[in-house]
């Protein structure tokens, strides 16, 4: 991670929900994890995340950004039942501009910025 821009290091998201608030960041558990696979998969799977809100600092990855067999963080968030999902900037990385926002907001997910 030593030569990913800072903003990409320093990625941090979220989960905040009445009975639960738990923190994570990219690269956390394993390098190069996206954080939505970290805070979802192997911080809380073992939890219902329906009801949740998601604060992140990068906009999810896409549908179709990813390369099989690993889930793009939009679709993660979809499958989970997140509500409400925030993040503070796009992520010009992404090819698709907004395209895990688009997908977020077709599956009834409120997005704010």
């Amino acid at each position: 991670m030593q030569d990913a821009p800072a903003k990409i290091q320093n990625s941090r998201q979220k989960l905040v929900h009445p009975s639960l608030c738990e923190g994570a960041y990219r690269g956390e558990l394993r390098e190069g994890d996206h954080v939505e696979y970290t805070l979802m998969d192997k911080k809380n799977r073992h939890r219902p995340l329906d009801e949740c809100w998601l604060f992140a600092t990068l906009e999810p990855c896409s549908p179709g950004s990813r390369n099989a067999p690993k889930i793009p963080c939009s679709e993660r968030i979809v499958n989970a039942r997140i509500v409400k999902v925030w993040f503070g900037e796009e992520d010009l990385a992404l090819k698709d501009d907004f395209g895990g926002v688009a997908f977020l907001k077709k599956n009834h997910i409120e997005v704010g910025l």
